[in-house]
């Protein structure tokens, strides 16, 4: 008798651990044309003997060609996980959590003995005929007998999902590429990397990507330094500047062709405060060297002649590339009330040379907003909702990181997908106009003391929660996706789908159907799965009900 295998068709919002039978089930759900479906198949082994975990075959019968494309879900270490301030995680104690997609090879799998195992299924829907398409999954062992079989099906609605009008960002981390897959920046070879990059970035919902004009003075203690990752030339002789923007225009080259929109310019002072300059390199007749640093006021008039004869360039630079209206600038990442005084001072020196470039940082004080030294203000979720919200700001971003709020959403490790996704819904719901977070592929410890192994380190050297630091890992060629960065992506999706509706029902209504299903705000929301897909089948619903008339 051949060795029977249990097989489970699951959504995309379970995590499947080992040694606990999976409950997320789902045989069919519907998708708007144009969006990425996601589904899993769970699989248990039940066998004692190590001669039926080797040479499974699975094979796919559906429509979608090279459309559908399967990795296996692997479980990834988490060293550290934030205090339990809720009753909506999985809990600190289990030490591996579902997390890594990996391509597999479908002609040669391998099942471990008594322990439940997870494939998950990528549907792109672009040209793909509206209507019910049938995907059946067969496994046959290594004598080729079928041991398990199921079947899902994906409706694909004949309405295309709205084009995204959302500012998203995950911060791009440059010197991790190049200390990762040992590339010079910004030459040949790293560019066939960075377009596996982009390819996840794009997916995982990103629109807006982090640019480094010089060095980005971010997570690094004072007096260190990361690796240069800097795209303008600079040359320093009988104290004149002069500025060579080629490498930064092959970049936005590059990123526009592989689909960026919006591109955001890299801090120009130093984190917490803008105390300090960034590292900035340039050409000199002595040779290279460093002429900005840690050493160096941001308020000293060195280094206001340097973005004096700087910004105005880059500005024009821009213009004349078509992207004056797709650019933000940013000053310092999260300063706090008592940097204000600095910042307002930084705020005029660049605004001044800028002009109608917007400015755009991190920052959780109203008071900056109120004073009109940022453009755009982008509050924590918590800082949003205490001082933000009720007074409806022109234009603001949220951010979140950490994990220390009780039930907000977030992308750690412990954290139920659904959690992560339901950051689509919340944005929606409050309005505002863009997203951020500092981590895409950040492969240092905190503070930037040394550089990590993302396979063995998932939460920078225990100074970070697991799920802070990046949603991607490093792999031949580019990067390889986690279950988080796709939910991410899913939660675009729900946005736009939103949007999608929004055109024929209105924002008003839009919203009412979502306070209805329990969506009031960023933590305030139905904490379950199955609840999340209901209330995205009802979306779908109610579009293909408008589409059709």
């Amino acid at each position: 008798m051949p060795n029977m295998l249990t097989l489970k068709t699951l959504h995309s919002l379970e995590k499947v651990f080992p040694l606990t039978e999976p409950q997320g089930t789902e045989s069919a759900k519907t998708v708007l044309s144009g969006e990425t479906a996601h589904f899993q198949l769970a699989v248990y082994n039940p066998a004692d003997n190590f001669q039926h975990v080797f040479g499974y075959t699975l094979k796919i019968e559906s429509d979608f060609g090279d459309k559908l494309r399967v990795r296996e879900v692997l479980c990834m270490p988490a060293d550290n996980l934030p205090p339990q301030v809720d009753d909506y995680s999985y809990g600190v104690d289990k030490g591996m959590y579902p997390e890594l997609l990996r391509p597999v090879d479908t002609g040669y799998l391998i099942f471990a003995l008594q322990k439940w195992q997870s494939l998950w299924f990528t549907v792109d829907t672009d040209n793909v005929a509206p209507g019910k398409h049938e995907i059946r999954l067969t496994i046959f062992d290594k004598e080729g007998q079928n041991v398990g079989e199921a079947q899902y099906a994906l409706t694909v609605i004949p309405e295309k999902i709205a084009d995204s009008d959302f500012y998203f960002t995950t911060w791009m981390h440059y010197d991790a590429i190049e200390a990762k897959h040992n590339v010079e920046l910004f030459g040949d070879a790293f560019y066939e990397v960075f377009a596996g990059y982009l390819d996840a970035f794009l997916r995982s919902g990103n629109t807006l990507l982090y640019t480094p004009l010089f060095t980005p003075p971010l997570d690094t203690y004072v007096g260190g330094e990361r690796r240069t990752a800097q795209l303008i030339g600079v040359r320093f002789e009988d104290g004149a500047y002069t500025f060579d923007f080629t490498k930064l225009d092959r970049f936005l080259d590059f990123a526009e062709a592989h689909g960026i929109r919006y591109f955001e310019m890299s801090h120009l002072f130093t984190q917490w405060g803008g105390k300090a300059c960034p590292k900035i390199i340039a050409s000199t007749p002595e040779g290279e060297k460093r002429i900005f640093g840690w050493e160096t006021s941001s308020l000293c008039p060195e280094y206001a002649a340097f973005l004096t004869a700087l910004l105005p360039q880059l500005c024009r630079f821009l213009t004349e590339k078509g992207l004056a209206k797709r650019v933000f600038f940013h000053l310092t990442d999260e300063p706090h009330e008592d940097h204000l005084e600095t910042y307002t001072k930084l705020y005029h020196l660049v605004k001044g040379l800028i002009g109608d470039f917007p400015t755009l940082d991190a920052l959780s004080n109203y008071s900056f907003y109120e004073r009109g030294v940022v453009d755009i203000p982008v509050p924590s979720i918590k800082a949003y909702e205490r001082e933000f919200r009720s007074r409806k700001p022109e234009n603001v971003f949220v951010y979140y990181c950490g994990a220390n709020n009780a039930y907000y959403t977030g992308r750690m490790f412990d954290m139920p997908l659904q959690r992560t996704r339901v950051l689509g819904f919340g944005l929606y719901e409050a309005g505002v106009d863009g997203f951020l977070h500092w981590g895409f592929n950040f492969y240092n410890t905190f503070f930037s003391l040394r550089e990590l192994d993302p396979y063995f380190e998932t939460a920078g050297g225990r100074g970070f929660y697991s799920g802070d630091s990046f949603i991607v890992y490093p792999t031949k060629g580019g990067c390889l996706m986690s279950n988080r960065a796709e939910a991410l992506g899913e939660a675009m999706y729900d946005y736009r789908a939103l949007k999608t509706l929004e055109k024929y029902i209105g924002r008003e209504k839009v919203l009412d159907f979502l306070h209805k299903e329990g969506v009031l705000d960023f933590y305030t929301y139905p904490r379950s799965a199955k609840a999340h897909i209901a209330i995205r089948e009802k979306i779908n619903a109610m579009i293909a009900a408008h589409c059709g008339k």
